[in-house]
C-alpha cells in the first residue's frame, strides 16, 4: 500500500535525479500486485549505459532501503515487465528551444529520411546542411539530432544546383 512518507522521500530525490540528469524522463508509479514503487527511467540506451545514473539511481535506492527497511522499489526502463503501474508523478526532460531556421532544417531532415525510408527509388540530392551554431534534440519521435549535425548525400549529381534552395 502506498505511503505518503515514502512518496514525499521518493518526490525530493527524483526531482534531484532529474536535475542531475535534464535528458532523462522519470515517472514514479506504485505495482499494486508487487506491492512495490516503481521508478521508470527513459531513454532506455542512457538507462542501460550511462553509469553515472547507475551510481545516482542506486544511491537512490540504497538510501531508500535504509529510510525504509519494510518497503520495496524497483528502477527499470520502459522495457520492464513492471511498467504497468499506478503513476504518482512524472518528471521531463529540460525544453530545448530551437531556432525556427534550424527546425526547419530538422523537419526537412526528416521529411528526406522517411521518404528514403518508404521508397528508395526516390532520387538523392547532393547537399550540405551546416547549422549556425550547435543545437542539441534530445528525442523526437523520428529522428535524434546531437550537437553540428552535418548531412551530405551524393547520390545523383544531375539532381544537384548549388543555387537551388530545398523546400521544407
Amino acid at each position: 500500500m502506498q505511503n505518503e512518507e515514502v512518496t514525499a522521500f521518493l518526490d525530493l530525490e527524483l526531482k534531484k535525479l532529474s536535475q542531475q540528469f535534464p535528458k532523462i524522463q522519470i515517472k514514479l508509479g506504485y505495482h499494486e500486485i508487487a506491492e512495490s514503487y516503481i521508478v521508470i527511467i527513459t531513454p532506455q540506451i542512457q538507462y542501460d549505459n550511462d553509469k553515472d545514473l547507475d551510481i545516482a539511481w542506486i544511491n537512490i535506492s540504497i538510501a531508500f532501503h535504509e529510510k525504509f527497511p519494510f518497503e520495496h522499489i524497483a528502477f527499470v526502463s520502459d522495457d520492464s515487465t513492471l511498467t504497468d503501474i499506478r503513476l504518482i508523478k512524472e518528471w521531463h526532460p529540460k525544453n530545448i528551444v530551437v531556432s525556427l531556421e534550424d527546425s526547419l532544417i530538422i523537419y526537412s531532415l526528416i521529411v528526406i529520411q522517411l521518404m528514403n525510408k518508404w521508397d528508395s527509388t526516390i532520387p538523392h540530392y547532393t547537399s550540405k546542411i551546416t547549422l549556425k551554431k550547435p543545437i542539441n534534440v534530445v528525442h523526437t519521435d523520428l529522428v535524434s539530432v546531437n550537437s553540428n549535425y552535418d548531412l551530405k548525400q551524393s547520390h545523383n549529381e544531375d539532381c544537384y544546383d548549388p543555387n537551388y534552395a530545398m523546400a521544407a
